[in-house]
């Protein structure tokens, strides 16, 4: 990754992007969690969205068939809040907007959520998006004999804990999500007939001479 800029969900800002978590300090990106995101300037919006109020604002909530949740609302500062979860449900989800108090532009949210409404989900991490270190590697396998796919992706390295939320966000909902190590596996895929899914337990850092010894497979 270097000093490669990748904007979380393809959104790029003029100014910086502030990124917190609220999810489970021990189930990390493995578990339910949100991923709130306030920016300083405005292109999604609210326009032309239904909306109904939260808290201290008029938030459009999409409640998306493949598990992922998405909530914009308009800032009086002329910036935007945008809230994508995994594993959360409606409830949940409102709950945490209805949580939030704005600080500074750029500063993100405090998050105070009542007893009755927290669900155990705590502030977990926070920063500044920006450049990040690491690495990450990806691979497609298939099973023909039960008509799946699979696709298998991993990042390790220096990244920050958010960069590894965005990762498993910015996707389909995975299979499984784990650490091998201190490498974080994501399995995405079909699941076809009776098949067998790949675990996170499968999954190993090979050396260049184990790599090089697997047998290629006919592609046609």
């Amino acid at each position: 990754m270097g000093d490669e800029r990748w904007n979380p969900f393809s959104r790029s800002s003029d100014g910086p992007i502030s990124i917190q978590i609220i999810g489970d300090h021990q189930l990390g990106p493995a578990g339910p969690y949100g991923m709130l995101l306030r920016y300083t300037d405005r292109s999604f919006g609210v326009e032309g969205r239904e909306t109904e109020p939260i808290g201290d604002w008029d938030v459009a909530v999409e409640m998306v068939p493949n598990g992922n949740s998405h909530l914009f609302w308009n800032l009086p500062d002329g910036g935007e809040g945008y809230l994508r979860s995994r594993g959360l449900d409606r409830e949940a989800v409102v709950g945490i907007v209805g949580s939030l108090t704005a600080r500074d532009a750029a500063a993100g949210f405090d998050y105070q959520p009542a007893s009755d409404i927290g669900g155990g989900l705590e502030l977990t991490e926070e920063g500044t998006w920006g450049s990040h270190d690491g690495w990450s590697a990806a691979i497609e396998c298939t099973d023909p004999d039960h008509d799946a796919i699979y696709r298998i992706a991993t990042m390790g390295g220096t990244v920050d804990a958010i960069v590894e939320y965005a990762f498993v966000s910015d996707r389909p909902v995975p299979l499984e999500v784990g650490y091998q190590g201190d490498t974080l596996v994501v399995i995405n895929g079909y699941i076809g007939n009776d098949a067998d899914p790949p675990t996170v337990a499968d999954v190993f850092n090979a050396d260049e001479a184990t790599w090089t010894a697997i047998p290629e497979q006919p592609t046609g």
